[in-house]
Formats: C-alpha cells, structure tokens, sequence
C-alpha cells in the first residue's frame, strides 16, 4: 500500500460466508472504496475535464469495468488488472488515440428513429425484439458482432463492432493533453500495480463510439435487452444528443452477480413489485422506475408461435434446469445445495414415490448431462437438453403438473401462466437469488418436507395454489404492446 493507496487487486471474498449476498455488497463496496479514493477520484477529475464528460459518468462506467474483471471461482479480481499487465492495452490505448487523431470526420445527422435498441447478442435476441421493432415506425438495430443474414429490411440495422470514423470533435484541441494523460496512466499503473490504462482505455473506445453514434442517429428511446450489460457513457452520449429515455428489460431474476452497478431510467421488470428496484440501487445501481410487463422470451418462443408441443412428454414433476454462471462459485454452499443437496431431494421423492414421472429439463446450450444420468441410474427420474419443440422449453410447463427450478426465470414466467411453479431454496440460503425479494417468499421451498408435501398436494388436486401471480411475472402475452404503450406515453 502506497499513500494509503487501497489496491483493489489485494481484496478477496470468504467463500465459507454463507450469505452470498453479503459477499455481493462486500464487492460493491470495495469496488465503489477503490473508484472514490483520492488517486482514482484525481485521474476522473482530469479526464472529465479533458473530454468534457462528466465526473459522475465516469466513475459509474469504471465500476462497472472493474466489476467485470472480478473472478468468482477464485474469489478475487482477475491478473488483468495488476499493474504489471498492460502492454496490450497501452497498445490499443495509443491506436484508438491515433484513430480519432488522424481518421476522424465531422458527424452529420443521418436519421432520426422512434427508437434505438442497443446490444443485440444474437440472432435469437433479434428475432426477439422484432415484434416491439414492428410497433414503431422507425427503429435502428444495433447488434454486437455477429452476422445478421435475416435482418429486416423496415428496421435499419448496424453492427456496432464494425470500425467507422470517429467524430472529429470527441478529441478536438485535446490531443496533446490527452497524449500526457496516456502517459501519465503508464506511471501511476506501474507505480501502484493496477491497470488504470484498461479502465480508461475503454472509457474513451466506448465514448469515440457512442458519442459518433449518437450524432449520427437520434431518437427519443434507448433499449437495451440485457439489463446487466447497461451503460452510463451510452446513456450520457444519448441524452446530450436529444435522447428522452433509457430502459432496459428484465430477462433474469436480478441475482446479485449480474446485477451490480445497473444505470437506467426505465426497467421493463418482470412483475409488479418494489423489491427489484430496491436491490438494484442496493447493488450499487441508479434506477429511476420500474414498470411491470412480463417477459419477452416467454411472449416469444410461447405466445408468438404455435403450440408445438407433441414431443413434449407429459410428467408429474418438471425440474428445470439453470445454467452454472458466477452464482455457483460465490461461496461454497452454493455449489453444495445446486449440485448435491437438490440432487438429493430429487431422487429421495423418486425413491419414495416411484409412480411419479420426473424430468429435468435443462437449457439446449448445456454441454452434457452425463453424471445426472449416472446418479438417477435405476430411477424414474429423466434428465433431458435437447428439445425438438419450436417453443424451447415452455412446452415442458404445459405438459406437467408441478414444476421446480433453483432459480430459472421460467418459475415466474409459468406461474404468470397459471403453471404450479416454485424454487427449491434449501434453509433459505441462496441469497443471492433471493434475499430481499420478499414477493418470491411464497414460493421458496426450504427443505425436504416441503417438496414432498407441496407435490402431494397439487399432484392430487386441481385446486391452484394462491398466489399473487402480477407481483411475480405478468402473463406475458402483450409484453412489446406494453413497453411500446408506456414509452410513448413519455414522449
């Protein structure tokens, strides 16, 4: 430690800590520590004045920077931040300068849309989004990286990763001081080992692109279909060239490892209630409102398309399964209760009660599920990826009477639906999923008895359980029609 000089590369989380929430706000915080001490606070000082953006911005986008190179499965932050490291990045630190040095031009206005939908992922993602496109009468697609061979042609579409020329006046009279703050950064990186040239780095890529962007094309709404990828750079650049809203919508359960440092006006939440929003300022992020309209995959894949469910066994008990992200290497107990405890509760009502047919359904994008196969050996309990129905895994919640998950977003979507639903919670202990979204209390499962008594009772009878199913997820059958009614009701 250097001038007291908090290292943040020095910081690491006890994976013996139970609460993997607590482990959540310990990072937000040593993050939001590191951002706000004096050297750190002096270096946003001095590039905000430079580039004219603002202090705010600056340290918002950098937490975020920061919060992406943390390592779960090590508890820790990733090499890639020690000061040590940075001679690729002082590389493409200096090109992106001599770019928007040399190869810069001045920005005319080209069009101007209804909306800008920001960040599409994949085809699957666009092909999502197409409907709400289709409500307004002009819309730009901006989609990141991947080759769109059936993009529309009424939307105009972009790849964002595409180079253009910069606008000529992001740098302006600034090149000189932005060559000594470059070098500058190099200094200070070697002398306190962290990699501030990374964190600026990909201040300035992000603002040559967004500021360009955004004089370019202008509209009154900004959406972007992943709330954990949100942006306060894209959100300033935006609103300065005369853009009203920014919003985002809920594709997840907001559990704590995707959910810090979230930036936006509007969150299209699943369902109504107040705990989402609550969790996101908690976790460090700045949202203005949350407004309930269902989800887009489950208005998608179910309610835009037919019923194609023929392949679709019909079974007592679903198990839905949850791709393995940062959740499962927060803490220990975690991975225990995900990939044993659970398992186990699973077979032991499989044992118990052989009449019932059990399937576990997983993502089609999971490698394999070998070892589920050797452990439910000699049991009535089916494991399954692969699906041939157009409607994904939907299909799999029409076709069973009670269905369980650890923490898929298709326990709400399907109780929206009318679907017995619930979460396998084992002694409440999965916080990061949980803790504060009281709205979900109802539907937590906390142990063994609980599971077996909750599928005896609805297995053997037709009554639903009683549930306020708008506060969990909305049926999701006019998701576009309710985001494109409420922002133009803001226009």
């Amino acid at each position: 430690m250097k001038n007291n000089f908090f290292n943040i590369n020095d910081f690491k989380v006890d994976k013996n800590n139970e609460d993997s929430y607590e482990i959540s706000l310990n990072i937000k915080n040593a993050i939001y520590n590191f951002v706000h001490q004096k050297l750190f606070s002096e270096l946003i000082k001095k590039y905000s004045s430079m580039q004219n953006l603002p202090e705010e911005v600056i340290s918002r986008k950098s937490k975020q920077i920061i919060n992406g190179y943390f390592n779960y499965k090590e508890g820790k932050f990733n090499k890639t931040l020690g000061g040590r490291i940075f001679f690729k990045d002082s590389l493409i630190y200096l090109l992106i300068m001599f770019w928007g040095f040399f190869f810069s031009k001045k920005i005319n206005l080209k069009k101007k849309l209804d909306i800008i939908i920001d960040d599409i992922g994949d085809d699957l993602a666009y092909k999502r989004l197409k409907k709400l496109m289709g409500l307004f009468t002009s819309c730009l697609a901006i989609t990141n990286g991947y080759k769109n061979e059936k993009a529309d042609n009424k939307f105009e579409t972009i790849n964002f990763l595409k180079v253009f020329l910069f606008s000529s006046d992001f740098f302006g009279s600034n090149k000189i001081k932005n060559l000594i703050f470059f070098f500058n950064l190099i200094s200070i990186s070697m002398k306190y080992k962290f990699n501030f040239l990374l964190v600026f780095k990909i201040i300035m890529y992000t603002s040559c692109k967004y500021n360009t962007l955004f004089k370019k094309y202008k509209s009154k709404f900004l959406l972007n279909d992943r709330f954990y990828r949100t942006c306060p750079v894209r959100n300033f650049y935006f609103k300065k060239n005369g853009g009203l809203i920014t919003a985002c919508t809920q594709k997840n359960i907001c559990e704590t490892t995707i959910s810090l440092f979230v930036y936006t006006d509007v969150f299209f939440s699943l369902g109504d209630e107040i705990y989402t929003k609550k969790r996101l300022i908690e976790l460090g992020g700045d949202v203005k409102k949350s407004y309930p309209v269902g989800s887009l995959f489950m208005e998608h894949d179910w309610f835009s398309k037919k019923k194609d469910i023929e392949s679709v066994p019909n079974v007592d008990i679903l198990i839905l399964g949850l791709n393995p992200n940062t959740w499962l290497y927060v803490n220990k107990i975690n991975n225990i209760n995900y990939l044993k405890t659970i398992l186990g509760w699973i077979k032991q009502i499989s044992l118990e009660s052989p009449n019932y047919s059990i399937l576990i359904k997983h993502h089609g994008n999971l490698n394999n599920n070998e070892n589920e196969k050797i452990f439910f050996k000699d049991t009535n309990v089916k494991t399954q990826i692969k699906t041939k129905s157009v409607n994904a895994s939907y299909g799999f919640l029409e076709k069973s009477k009670i269905a369980f998950s650890f923490g898929s977003t298709m326990i709400l979507e399907g109780i929206g639906n009318e679907n017995e639903c619930f979460y396998l919670d084992p002694n409440l202990q999965t916080t990061c999923f949980f803790k504060g979204l009281n709205n979900l209390s109802k539907i937590r499962i906390k142990n063994y008895q609980e599971f077996r008594d909750k599928i005896v009772e609805v297995t053997n009878s037709k009554r639903k359980t009683n549930l306020d199913k708008n506060s969990l997820c909305l049926k999701s059958d006019k998701v576009s029609n309710r985001i494109y009614e409420y922002l133009n009701s803001k226009a």
